[in-house]
């Protein structure tokens, strides 16, 4: 007789749709007799073709500033929340520019929801950006770069140096910022009528 064990091969292409591959095996033994078509396995393992990149969203960034979250000062923390739309075959790669070169760590807080944070070092007086980048299961990847709700973080610098209102961002550099109390040095002009509060939180 013929031989008995086959295996049978072949390349997924994009056009073939997602999902569970179906198969179907007809065959007729040596002397011409069909037997019955088999179209599932006899141990439940199936494949399934996966060529959908998984999606980022919601997206939003944070901070934990007491003035404005959408603001951050030296010491601050910014927090990137993003949600995967399926799981991931490792743990996101996550960069967050802005405010010195801090670590960014990448926590897994239950399901396919993520955090991303970042402690600010640096008053670099910038807007932070961002790129998220996972791979699904199947090693379809995704990169976001933008917030899903608008949500921005900017860098301020935070120590007053100058006259003027003090809670005018402009009138900062790094040392306190609106929303901290001030613990810089205030440069003035001979002759200027200046009243300080020196433990203010504006």
């Amino acid at each position: 007789g013929g031989p008995t064990l086959w295996t049978a091969s072949r390349t997924m292409v994009s056009g073939d749709a997602d999902g569970t591959v179906a198969f179907n095996i007809s065959f007729s033994d040596v002397t011409g007799n069909a037997g019955t078509a088999v179209t599932a396995t006899t141990d439940a393992s199936s494949v399934a073709f996966d060529k959908t990149a998984p999606v980022i969203s919601p997206a939003t960034i944070a901070s934990n500033n007491i003035s404005n979250n959408q603001q951050a000062v030296s010491g601050n923390i910014i927090t990137l929340s993003f949600t995967s739309s399926e799981s991931l075959l490792a743990t996101p790669s996550v960069t967050i520019n802005g405010g010195g070169s801090g670590t960014v760590t990448v926590t897994n807080v239950g399901g396919n929801n993520w955090t991303a944070t970042k402690t600010v070092t640096e008053c670099s007086n910038e807007v932070v950006t961002f790129s998220i980048n996972v791979s699904d299961l199947a090693g379809n990847t995704t990169t976001r770069t933008t917030t899903t709700d608008a949500s921005s973080i900017t860098i301020l610098p935070n120590t007053f140096t100058g006259t003027g209102n003090w809670s005018n961002n402009a009138n900062w550099s790094c040392g306190a910022a609106p929303g901290n109390n001030f613990t810089g040095t205030v440069a003035i002009a001979d002759g200027a009528n200046v009243t300080l509060d020196v433990n203010i939180a504006i």
